[in-house]
């Protein structure tokens, strides 16, 4: 399984994150939308033969119940690779995912109509594969461009529209800044901390929020010059913005400068308290 590599103290932790963002996606408009007019277009084609096999009534309700299970376990092959393997390329991430998702739901459609529609006309594996595996593609390619990217775009206009440009040259930047992450920013930005977001990095600063498409590790190795750690798997801190440490029924956070609690995990609790810092 891909939690075996994950240390056992984090699995359910990470479990529990993967659970969450599977029934967030999977409870979103755009989802419910897809999945119904999916269940709609089956019922009238009625696939395997099933549209000579059952009435209108059975057709919608197995066929809707088929697709529901297929986007949710497709949902969960892809968070728990991005979540799982972190660091690995998001386009490598979504091959693997939703290849493992195609051939196991395939045969699980096979064994499933098999099992209830005892005849009916097989029709050839390998175009079932092409077709799952083009549906995967396409859920997984209208969550970006529907529900991720339009969050970007929307958070940049607002940076844009609360920082308009005062001057047509573009203001240099020091060598300091000159990386991956604070080069997007205006010289003056102080960093405060990183959240991983799928295959994106939220970065927030005393100007804001702002998604950049990198990967986490990446991230947090451009910010080496400064005070900074990463204390949990998804999360890095501005040391210098930390107001506070919260201790509540055996967990630990920093309260950070703009408000936010940051969670830390049990291996770096150690690592903190030997710095004195908790």
């Amino acid at each position: 399984m891909l939690l075996a590599y994950i240390p056992c103290k984090l699995a359910p932790y990470i479990m529990m994150i993967i659970f969450k963002e599977v029934v967030h996606k999977l409870t979103s408009r755009i989802t419910l939308t897809a999945w119904g007019a999916a269940s709609v277009i089956c019922t009238l084609t009625g696939p395997f033969g099933t549209y000579n096999l059952d009435a209108f009534s059975h057709r919608l309700f197995f066929w809707g119940c088929l697709l529901f299970a297929g986007i949710a376990f497709c949902l969960l092959c892809l968070h728990t690779m991005f979540n799982v393997f972190p660091n690995l390329r998001p386009i490598y991430s979504k091959l693997i995912a939703i290849s493992f998702f195609t051939v196991t739901y395939t045969n699980a459609i096979y064994f499933v109509v098999d099992m209830i529609y005892l005849s009916y006309t097989t029709p050839s594996i390998l175009l079932v594969y092409a077709v799952v595996g083009s549906i995967a593609f396409s859920i997984s390619a209208a969550i970006y461009w529907l529900h991720i990217r339009p969050n970007e775009l929307r958070k940049k206009a607002q940076e844009t529209y609360r920082n308009p440009p005062i001057a047509k040259s573009k203001p240099k930047v020091s060598p300091k800044l000159s990386n991956a992450v604070l080069s997007k920013f205006e010289t003056d930005t102080h960093i405060i901390r990183l959240n991983m977001r799928d295959h994106y990095v939220e970065v927030f600063s005393d100007k804001g929020a702002k998604y950049i498409h990198m990967r986490f590790a990446d991230a947090v190795g451009a910010l080496s010059s400064l005070n900074g750690m990463q204390v949990h798997r998804s999360h890095w801190v501005n040391l210098d913005n930390v107001q506070d440490v919260i201790k509540s029924k055996g967990k630990i956070s920093f309260k950070m400068s703009d408000g936010a609690e940051v969670p830390i995990s049990r291996t770096k609790q150690k690592e903190l308290k030997e710095m004195g810092l908790l």
